[in-house]
């Protein structure tokens, strides 16, 4: 019984060296980071997010009847809002409250890209 011991100790040492050993001869792979230019934002863009942040879009379940008024409202906001995504993107509405923006390439031989956001809070 005390060589079984005796064996199962100097295992133990010896994989806690191999550790020891192995966590010494690690080197950091963090990549240097590239400098960010400084990005200039309008002003409004604070106002525009307050102002879509105030429509009450919010799902009960997925049983409920979402308040129309509000996401109707809110539609109309990204409407008048960003004007330019609208003349320049196709909109199809999934289910009525969903929006799907499609922004078609001129390289149809490039993989598609998808942005992908929500706006409702689910409660």
């Amino acid at each position: 019984m005390k060589k079984i011991l005796l064996i199962l100790l100097l295992v133990l040492l010896v994989v806690v060296g191999i550790l020891v050993f192995n966590t010494f001869q690690l080197s950091s792979k963090q990549v240097a980071p590239l400098s960010v230019e400084n990005v200039e934002l309008p002003d409004d863009i604070y106002q525009n997010l307050s102002k879509g942040l105030q429509y009450k879009t919010i799902s009960y379940s997925e049983d409920a009847i979402p308040d129309s008024t509000a996401f109707f409202g809110f539609h109309q906001f990204l409407e008048e809002t960003f004007p330019r995504v609208h003349e320049k993107l196709y909109l199809e509405k999934i289910n009525t409250y969903s929006l799907l923006y499609t922004w078609q390439g001129s390289d149809l031989s490039k993989k598609p890209l998808i942005l992908m956001s929500h706006q409702d809070v689910v409660l």
